[in-house]
């Protein structure tokens, strides 16, 4: 693997610190999620995700869909089986009983 470009080297830092400063998944569905950040990615840029919860970890690649002053919202675009499987057990167990 070669070195990386600038440009490159610059997104890659500032993935490092928007996972770093994410507190908050304001909200999350079966396509996308909303996080709270203070700092957010211009609408359209592509963003590994990477989530923890009950002890689980997903992961996904998505894109900014939207931005406003409390975060982003993401679509996910690829979400492996196994990390689907998760998210959809973390739905499943937040749904109300019936």
């Amino acid at each position: 693997m070669g070195e990386l470009s600038p440009v490159h080297w610059l997104m890659f830092l500032a993935l490092v610190i928007i996972i770093s400063v994410v507190n908050v998944v304001g909200y999350i569905s079966r396509f996308g999620c909303f996080v709270q950040t203070e700092i957010t990615f211009p609408q359209g840029t592509s963003i590994r995700i990477v989530m923890t919860n009950k002890g689980a970890t997903f992961a996904a690649t998505g894109v900014a869909t939207y931005v406003t002053a409390q975060g982003m919202g993401i679509v996910f675009i690829t979400v492996e089986a196994d990390d689907q499987e998760i998210l959809e057990k973390w739905l499943a167990d937040d749904e109300p009983s019936r």
